[in-house]
């Protein structure tokens, strides 16, 4: 059973960078909201808290996507059986158990958030009861399923400052920003590659499917640099460390152009590395 664990978790949750960015996106929120530096529990808990959270809905989503999956992904470790149905579902249940044991051990102000974040959850899992949601408007799919971040980051703001975090200033609004941009990065830069189903067509569950190539790297790279402007609007400074990420944008944009081939081949890695980049400069900036 490890073993099929393990194999799962290779191909389809990667363990290391999951755990990166949520304590990343902990350490951010909490650093801002509260400058006490006694602060580890808080980070450890919410930073467990996003990383649970995200393991939750990558299994809701082998649920909801299995029939999908079994049509156009036949080699994915569900379909092969490694991973059983009613195992996801009883990880997934105990997961959820976990998460609400966990809350207990937060300030109260913050369990509205929390309870709004898992209702919601629920909501994506079902697509909004909206049926064939991905295929009327992607669009919408995408930012519907990307707005439960934004309760998270109110969520951990709030645990930071022990009360129900409303944003108050203008450096208030490019925090949420600066911390809702690499989970939207990840999502994006993981799908603007083909993915080729086992019968040699390429799916229609990316971006560079829906929207074409030159229109999917086009929205990559302005979320890059919407990246770089909230961090140098919440540190609010221009120093080598953000001129270093917008010269890396600049290097991806002219690769684009002499390697395209090579770019999208490894779009996946060095989206996900860049977006990543982007969280560890603000959390350095908030120490």
């Amino acid at each position: 059973m490890i073993k099929n664990i393990l194999t799962y978790t290779k191909e389809r949750f990667p363990v290391i960078p999951a755990l990166l960015l949520s304590f990343l996106f902990g350490f951010a929120g909490i650093a801002y909201a509260n400058e006490d530096s006694n602060n580890f529990g808080k980070i450890l808990i919410v930073s467990l808290m996003m990383f649970l959270f995200l393991l939750r809905i990558r299994l809701w989503d082998e649920l909801k996507d299995f029939q999908y999956d079994s049509k156009h992904h036949e080699s994915r470790p569900v379909q092969k059986g490694i991973l059983s149905l009613s195992i996801i579902k009883r990880v997934a249940l105990v997961i959820l158990f976990v998460e609400i044991s966990m809350q207990l051990f937060l300030p109260f102000q913050t369990l509205p958030l929390f309870l709004l974040a898992v209702a919601y959850s629920f909501l994506m899992f079902k697509n909004f009861y909206i049926k064939d949601l991905e295929n009327k408007s992607f669009v919408l799919f995408l930012f519907s399923h990307q707005i439960i971040f934004i309760i998270y980051i109110l969520y951990t703001l709030s645990v930071g400052s022990s009360y129900f975090f409303i944003p108050k200033s203008s450096q208030d609004i490019w925090i949420i920003l600066a911390l809702f941009l690499p989970t939207l990065i990840y999502e994006v830069g993981r799908k603007v590659k083909h993915r080729i189903s086992p019968k040699g067509y390429a799916t229609n569950d990316t971006y560079i499917y829906r929207w074409g190539e030159k229109r999917s790297y086009a929205f990559l790279l302005f979320l890059y640099c919407l990246q770089a402007l909230s961090i140098s609007l919440v540190i609010h400074r221009l120093d080598f460390l953000v001129i270093l990420q917008m010269l890396a944008i600049v290097i991806i944009a002219i690769l684009y152009f002499i390697k395209r081939k090579m770019i999208i081949d490894t779009s996946d890695k060095w989206s996900i590395a860049l977006g990543m980049y982007g969280l560890i400069i603000l959390n350095f900036y908030l120490l």
